[in-house]
């Protein structure tokens, strides 16, 4: 009897020494900070939520290789957000769980929208990127962002299309950013005198857009603006405005105008002269470039989508580890340091609003040339 006794005291204690052990790894973690990440690393929106995650491994390999944070070797998680809110905020609870203070994301509008009301409390502070829509950080003084918002990016809009077009057609996806950029877009030509002769929308996961683009070919309108949420979509638009043998010029936010879409719509006529505007990265600078370059180097290709919005999950990380090595995992502390952050980065320089959105200093037009190239051209 004594030793049945002793036998089952001995398993509670390996059993409460297990459990112990398991709660000291995950919130002690004496050899290594864990950064969460939450990406789109599947979907239409994987390419560039891969991008972000090969941006953010080369900067903790950058990091660790420098000395880690306070002695600390810096290990991203990564989790695939899909571009979705509902699969993102699980993601979040995942990495929240397993010990996570800090997240790198989300990487896409809807994720970011999604988890920004889970870190109001401090417990996780969060830096988005790739997230545009309006007021997408300000509900927590624990979240900021990388992008500038989608009224920024629609006001510079205003000046290329004022004067070239009179009446004006737009097709939106109704997401947080793709939606957002229109109605911001719509607001503003409207003050400035261009008339919105037809709006229309469609749900995620749409393919068949042949009635609303009918609708927009039959408005009269001068130009039709795009604003979907993935390139897929963008070219599943164009395509179908092709078919219907819509001519009139088209142009849009950053997802429709872009070498891909062109390219993979089949290089219709009435996409040559396609704008849109984003922040803006010099590839010919001296860091750009060796950023730019180590990137194909190591993943054997080119940097994706855009060298500002893909460079900044790079820039962001080192943000991240500046903060960490003044505060710890104090997430106010953090917080904080954002707040008065200026920091000069590989693709661009950071500062941040009250509401944590991004102070963008520089910005450009991508145009589709009559060649058929993409390409930027700075402007302010």
């Amino acid at each position: 009897m004594q030793n049945t006794n002793r036998s089952w005291l001995i398993g509670v204690v390996l059993v409460a020494a297990i459990i112990l052990g398991a709660v000291w790894y995950r919130t002690a973690s004496p050899n290594t900070i864990k950064i969460g990440f939450v990406g789109p690393l599947t979907g239409g929106q994987a390419f560039w939520g891969e991008g972000a995650r090969n941006m953010t491994m080369l900067a903790a390999e950058d990091i660790n290789k420098a000395g880690g944070i306070n002695g600390k070797k810096v290990e991203i998680v990564y989790e695939d957000g899909k571009c979705e809110a509902p699969t993102a905020i699980a993601a979040f609870q995942k990495l929240k769980a397993s010990g996570v203070q800090i997240l790198l994301g989300g990487h896409c509008s809807p994720e970011t929208a999604g988890m920004v009301p889970l870190t109001k409390d401090g417990s996780v502070f969060m830096l988005a990127g790739f997230s545009s829509n309006d007021g997408a950080v300000a509900a927590s003084d624990f979240a900021y962002r990388t992008s500038p918002d989608t009224f920024d990016m629609s006001a510079r809009m205003v000046p290329f299309t004022v004067g070239r077009y009179k009446k004006i057609a737009t097709i939106s996806e109704i997401t947080p950013f793709a939606k957002g950029y229109t109605t911001d877009f719509e607001a503003a030509l409207k003050k400035s005198g261009v008339e919105i002769v037809a709006h229309e929308e469609f749900a995620p996961g749409s393919t068949d857009f042949r009635t609303a683009v009918t609708r927009l070919g039959a408005s009269g309108a001068d130009a039709i603006f795009v604003s979907p949420q993935s390139p897929i979509t963008a070219v599943g638009v164009m395509k179908q405005i092709a078919e219907l043998g819509i001519k009139v010029p088209v142009f849009g936010n950053t997802l429709f105008v872009s070498q891909d879409v062109f390219d993979k719509s089949g290089k219709p006529a009435n996409m040559l002269g396609a704008f849109t505007t984003l922040p803006f990265a010099d590839a010919t600078g001296e860091k750009e470039r060796a950023l730019a370059a180590r990137y194909k180097a190591q993943f054997g290709k080119d940097v994706p989508y855009s060298l500002y919005y893909v460079g900044a999950s790079y820039d962001a990380t080192n943000m991240i580890a500046d903060a960490l090595r003044a505060c710890g995992q104090d997430t106010k502390c953090v917080a904080g340091k954002f707040k008065v952050m200026n920091y000069q980065g590989s693709v661009g320089q950071y500062a941040f609003k009250e509401n944590g959105d991004l102070q963008a200093a520089r910005w450009a037009r991508g145009v589709i040339g009559e060649d058929g190239k993409f390409k930027l051209e700075s402007i302010q």
